[in-house]
Formats: structure tokens, C-alpha cells, sequence
């Protein structure tokens, strides 16, 4: 330990996966210490990652919109149905329990110049109904951009686009990260 004032924090049930979380005025130390040992990598290849993952992560635009168990968090252990109180407890355990979702969150892929926002709608290809919500978006390589959406499990199979009327390209989730 470089310091008493710094967090790790594991994001995946393995510990591959891990942040750490440093006071300000001691990251460039830090991060000496662990270019010593670590290839260190910019935060754009991290957030990718993590998209990649399906470790999708609530802000503004999207808060109050989602079940944890849209958001895939009962598979990453972000979600336990065995521990304490929070907020909103009744309508998770009974979503749960009795429950059947009809969302769920998935990757997607794109090409377009810019990215689209997190809380953008998407629209199913065929009857431009209304399909999902994008989350999370991350830079990608060759100018596109990799995405987390909620979406409506029977609008997959015919395909779907952002309000830009870019086609997204469905990729499979590593559910590795919290």
C-alpha cells in the first residue's frame, strides 16, 4: 500500500476485474508505482470495457428508468436478494420472485459520427415502435461506438436504430464486471 487512503474495489466475482480509488494529490505517485509492474491503460479503454461487460452504470438521463434486473445486476453480484434494505426492495424481490421481465440489457454496435446519448430511445427497425433505452455509451474503434441498451426481448430479431436512424448490430455481453 502506497496509501492509507486508497480503495480497491473488485468488479468481478474473479478479482481480474478491479479499480482503485486514490486521493487526488497522490495519483501520479500511485500510478509510478503500478506503471512499474501494470501496462496502464486511458480511462476511454476502461469505459469500453466495461460496456463490453455489461457493467452498465445509471446517470442523469437514465436514472429512475430501470429494475436492477434489467440492468443485468443479479448476474454480476451487484444485486443480492439476500442482504439489507434499499430503496424500491418490494418491487425488485417481487420482480423477482413472481415476476417475468420482458427488457433486458444487451450490446450493440454501431457506426455514425457522433454518439448518441444515454436515455435516447430506440426504435425497432420494422414498425418504428418504440424497443428500448440506450444507457451506456463508449468510443470504439474505427469510428464506431459500442453501446448498452434495454431493450424489449421480441424486437432483437427485427433489428434496431437510434433516433439518428443509425442500425445497430447486436453483440453478445461478457457479464464479467460489476
Amino acid at each position: 500500500t502506497v496509501h492509507d487512503d486508497m480503495y480497491l474495489v473488485r468488479r468481478d466475482e474473479q478479482g481480474e476485474a478491479l479499480e482503485l480509488w486514490v486521493e487526488a494529490e497522490h495519483r501520479e505517485e500511485v500510478i509510478g508505482a503500478l506503471a512499474q509492474r501494470l501496462s496502464i491503460a486511458g480511462s476511454g479503454d476502461w469505459h469500453l470495457a466495461l460496456v463490453r461487460s455489461g457493467a452498465a452504470e445509471i446517470c442523469e438521463l437514465t436514472r429512475d428508468q430501470f429494475l436492477p434486473q434489467m440492468l443485468g445486476y443479479e448476474h454480476s453480484g451487484a444485486l443480492n436478494f439476500r442482504k439489507g434494505c434499499y430503496t424500491g426492495q418490494e418491487i425488485v424481490a417481487r420482480t423477482h420472485y413472481k415476476g417475468t421481465l420482458k427488457r433486458h440489457l444487451q450490446r450493440f454496435e454501431y457506426h455514425a459520427d457522433e454518439a448518441p446519448l444515454p436515455g435516447e430511445e430506440l426504435r425497432e427497425v420494422s414498425s418504428e415502435r418504440l424497443a428500448g433505452t440506450i444507457v451506456e455509451v463508449a468510443p470504439s474503434a474505427a469510428g464506431s461506438w459500442e453501446l448498452l441498451a434495454v431493450v424489449a426481448d421480441d424486437t432483437l430479431e427485427s433489428g434496431l436504430h437510434t433516433a439518428a436512424g443509425n442500425t445497430l448490430v447486436l453483440r453478445p455481453l461478457a457479464r464479467a464486471m460489476i
